[in-house]
């Protein structure tokens, strides 16, 4: 537990959250960072130097009253850069859920909170739209295999029995009621392929 959480891990811990494989994100963090250094080059100089200045000329109380200022200004800048680097990651999450869109393979919804909730919903939205498209064109697609299908049959059954009672009348020799009968079969079959 010591060796998992002092300040040097802690440090260590921040660092490798600033990593990011976009380009452009990595470079927003690394904008931060220097900031952050700029901050603590002319900061930190200028809070000692005023508390040396104001400990000569005033007194003690005011010293604590600097150095009470510099603490709560650390803490909210640190609080900046916590919220700074939540934004960066979130929107790198936006970023990987877009490719998702892309290349088809989502699986859940993207769920980010603060500045990026509105567009995580829009896309989620999007996303759902495009689902439901697809869902309608499979539905689609089935109901005209299933037609295809069901006229097929329906057009073959009479067709089946033309072709075989006109095989009928080329090949035996039939008497004439037998010939009348399958050609009414044929003209029945043929009306019906024509209702079809």
């Amino acid at each position: 537990a010591f060796f998992s959480n002092n300040s040097f891990m802690s440090v260590a811990r921040f660092l490798r959250g600033l990593e990011n494989k976009y380009d452009f994100l990595a470079r927003m963090k690394q904008r931060l960072i220097l900031l952050l250094a700029a901050e603590c080059v002319i900061a930190v100089p200028a809070v000692f130097l005023t508390a040396w200045v104001l400990l000569d000329w005033i007194g003690e109380i005011w010293i604590a009253v600097v150095l009470l200022l510099a603490a709560l200004g650390l803490f909210l800048l640190a609080g900046y850069v916590r919220e700074y680097n939540r934004n960066v990651d979130d929107f790198g999450r936006v970023i990987d859920y877009v490719g998702q869109m892309r290349s088809g393979s989502l699986c859940e919804p993207l769920s980010v909170s603060g500045d990026f909730a509105g567009l995580a919903a829009d896309l989620n939205d999007i996303m759902d739209g495009v689902n439901r498209a697809v869902e309608e064109q499979m539905h689609s697609e089935r109901m005209k295999i299933e037609l295809v299908t069901n006229v097929s049959h329906d057009l073959k059954t009479p067709l089946t029995s033309i072709i075989g009672y006109a095989d009928m009348l080329r090949s035996y020799e039939l008497d004439a009621a037998d010939r009348r009968t399958a050609a009414e079969y044929i003209f029945s079959e043929g009306k019906r392929l024509e209702a079809l």
